[in-house]
């Protein structure tokens, strides 16, 4: 463990990505900066299969409503498997 703290890692997430320097990252208005820090993150996601499946994960966890047809599946499963 280490006591240091990177202040500047969101913008560098964003200058990697958006191929700006630091500076010019700073220079942004907060919704362009935050759109490219948000398809940066999902771009650099995306590029590993550990990336996808967390990236999946977050998505199953955005959903509001439940998938009735696979709850249906599944209690027919346990059913049928006496569990």
């Amino acid at each position: 463990m280490h006591h240091y703290t990177v202040s500047t890692s969101e913008n560098k997430l964003v200058s990697d990505y958006a191929n700006m320097s630091i500076p010019e990252t700073m220079n942004l208005n907060v919704i362009e900066f935050y759109e490219l820090y948000r398809d940066a993150f999902l771009y650099n996601n995306m590029s590993s299969d550990e990336g996808n499946k967390r990236l999946e994960d977050a998505w199953i966890l955005e959903q509001s409503k439940p998938d009735k047809s696979a709850l249906k599946e599944l209690k027919k499963e346990v059913i049928n498997n006496g569990r």
